[in-house]
């Protein structure tokens, strides 16, 4: 915040500052949905921060790079400790001293090239992706051709003395210790890592979304040559070549990472360890896994108290006062989502939002989008939902690997359909799923936020104790025409982004310090979640943002998923009869009918238990849902079951 260079008071350190509102004072509620064209109060500006700057801790044990004082051997020769151009002109009395970012102004060899008068200097920038030697320039024109690759004859040095890279020597029988000393200088780079399994790397998007990537084959071959000098013999010498085929096989799908850490998550902004510290330092924490994308001076907090996350729960109301909520069960909801947006990677679990309304042009997407900035900067990854098991378990495993900030079903066709790689999605800390194009599986983190809108849009089956519901009632006749105060919520979000963030990070951390706790239904399978967005909300005052989930969960405790089960099994095998055994087989290559066992206490891990089934069908054995029936099998030499049909037909 700006203030008057004359008067010398400033706000306590310690205090949320937000024009416009003061700690403690609720903000002015509208009777009603806001009237079309309605013009809300001027934006307030964006928080202050709680104390000044620090620097960062250390976020944990780095990476294991290639040691400094590594000597090599006979496969592996570390990059030179100095430049040797840069060497070469000291010995030869050219250098004159350094002009940072890896530029040195040197003196021209060639000055007897020159026009009369005072000889200028010249210029060495060392050797970058784009210049393998590096770039030698000199004002003067010359009558011959005079750049890096001249310098470095001149001074009698061999071209690749003058990349100044390690080099990695390719012998017969010795392919794990190239692959070795590969991938410790992945590891050295600081950006690769791998995710249980495939190898990531971090990179930076349009727009400044940060994402995790897939390295392919190609990829790694391209980053591998760029970082080493890779030779093969070839009679009595040794020549440069590409890397070796094998080589980057062997880094890509070997099994005991040595040097490579891996990554659970990639944080915007600072996150919760497991034990509720809140992480502020940037870079990969070796205690979570979690690399933090961001700068850590912009989120520097001190000390919380109630009146702060009071203050900053006005600023988040104030954000989306003018959406049209169904209910303060509805708004306060959506506060919850902007808390799990501001922490997702700290989670888990944590439930997805579904952001449903009555008709077109609610501002369901533009909600959703408020949300996901929250969550990081940049476009979130929008696609539409999965429309069979088989495509949910490819789709989810490939964008969990990228950990984009948020995952968005936009306008949603289709109900919330329950899908495994969904499920476990949503109440697991990990899914295992089957790389596209390939027989081997990866395990990917489930630490990313998963939104969704459409009209009328609800979840069904399982879903519904892994889906949060945000309703939107606008009472315009066109709510499309709505239009927002003279700063939009988006635009204001995207200019102070950080100060969003950080209320809700106060929020949350004020919660903690209090350690109070606040009556509510308990909800399990999301036990963190409420811990850091759930109860925060209610010690605050607000309604429980967790009560459409917990309206399903009692709608879903009369049902348990038997009628799915029948389905899956009707559709396999018609009112055959079958033995355990073979249904526990057909399972394993049959998506719904695994999926729909899964559901049920017949599991052991993610594979199903014969003895549980078996137990299982002789406790259900005459039970009807959907029109069938499940009912002992004909077979005489084994225990048998069918299941019948009683739909009419067709």
């Amino acid at each position: 915040m700006s203030q008057d260079s004359s008067s010398p008071k400033k706000p306590h350190p310690r205090t949320l500052m937000v024009p416009g509102l003061q700690p403690n004072q609720e903000e002015a509620r509208p009777s009603g949905p806001v009237e079309s064209g309605k013009r809300g109060a001027s934006a307030p500006t964006p928080l202050s921060p709680l104390s000044p700057p620090s620097e960062p801790e250390p976020a944990g044990e780095p990476p294991l790079p290639l040691d400094a004082a590594d000597e090599g051997d006979d496969i592996y020769t570390p990059a030179p400790k100095q430049n040797p151009v840069v060497e070469a002109l000291r010995a030869s009395g050219l250098y004159q001293h350094a002009l940072g970012e890896g530029r040195h102004r040197v003196s021209c060899p060639w000055a007897a090239e020159h026009p009369e008068g005072p000889s200028p200097q010249a210029v060495y920038s060392e050797p970058d992706a784009a210049n393998p030697i590096g770039v030698f320039r000199c004002v003067h024109t010359h009558v011959e051709r005079r750049d890096a690759g001249t310098l470095v004859e001149h001074l009698r040095l061999m071209p690749g003395a003058a990349r100044a890279k390690p080099r990695i020597r390719v012998a017969p029988g010795e392919l794990h210790r190239a692959s070795k000393r590969a991938e410790q200088l992945l590891a050295a780079d600081g950006a690769f890592f791998h995710a249980g399994g495939p190898i990531t790397r971090i990179v930076e998007k349009a727009g400044g979304a940060v994402v995790s990537e897939q390295v392919n084959e190609h990829t790694l071959s391209a980053v591998l040559s760029s970082k080493c000098d890779w030779e093969r013999r070839r009679g009595n010498e040794w020549v440069r070549c590409d890397p070796p085929g094998e080589v980057v096989r062997s880094v890509m799908s070997r099994q005991d990472r040595e040097h490579l850490q891996m990554i659970t998550g990639l944080a915007r902004q600072p996150f919760f360890a497991p034990d509720r510290t809140l992480v502020t330092a940037s870079g990969y924490n070796a205690g979570t896994g979690i690399y933090g994308a961001f700068e850590s001076r912009d989120y520097s907090l001190d000390e919380l108290t109630r009146d702060q996350a009071e203050t900053a729960l006005q600023y988040l109301k104030w954000l989306i006062k003018e959406f049209p909520f169904e209910s303060k069960e509805d708004r306060s909801a959506a506060l919850g989502a902007m808390l799990t947006a501001a922490i997702r990677p700290s989670l888990p679990q944590a439930p997805a939002f579904n952001i449903t309304a009555t008709r077109p042009g609610s501002g369901k997407s533009y909600l959703a989008k408020l949300i996901a900035l929250v969550a990081g900067p940049g476009e979130p990854h929008s696609t539409s939902y999965p429309s069979t098991a088989e495509e949910a378990a490819k789709m989810v495993l490939a964008m969990l690997l990228e950990k984009p900030a948020t995952i968005l079903f936009d306008d949603m066709q289709t109900n919330w359909k329950s899908f495994g790689a969904l499920n476990r999605a949503l109440t697991s800390p990990t899914t295992t799923e089957r790389l596209l194009r390939s027989n081997r599986t990866a395990t990917a983190n489930t630490n990313v936020l998963f939104l969704g809108t459409g009209n009328n849009v609800r979840p069904e089956r399982d879903m519904r104790r892994r889906v949060v519901s945000i309703r939107l009632a606008p009472e315009d006749e066109t709510p499309a025409l709505r239009s927002y105060r003279s700063e939009k919520p988006l635009d204001h979000l995207r200019k102070h982004r950080t100060a969003v963030v950080k209320a809700a990070l106060t929020i949350i951390g004020a919660y903690q310090a209090a350690g109070e706790v606040t009556e509510a239904p308990a909800l399990e399978a999301f036990d963190v979640w409420g811990a850091l967005c759930r109860q925060p909300l209610l010690w605050l005052g607000e309604r429980d943002p967790a009560t459409s989930l917990v309206r399903q969960l009692a709608e879903e405790s009369q049902e348990d998923g038997f009628g799915d089960f029948l389905d899956a099994w009707h559709q396999c095998f018609r009112s055959d009869s079958v033995t355990v055994r073979k249904v526990v087989d057909r399972a394993e290559h049959d998506q719904a009918l695994g999926d729909a066992l899964a559901e049920l206490p017949v599991m052991d891990g993610r594979h199903v238990n014969p003895g549980k089934l078996g137990w299982y069908l002789r406790n259900n054995c005459g039970r009807r849902a959907n029109r069938l029936e499940l009912e002992v099998g004909d077979l005489k030499e084994r225990k048998s079951w069918k299941v019948v049909s009683h739909r009419p037909a067709h």
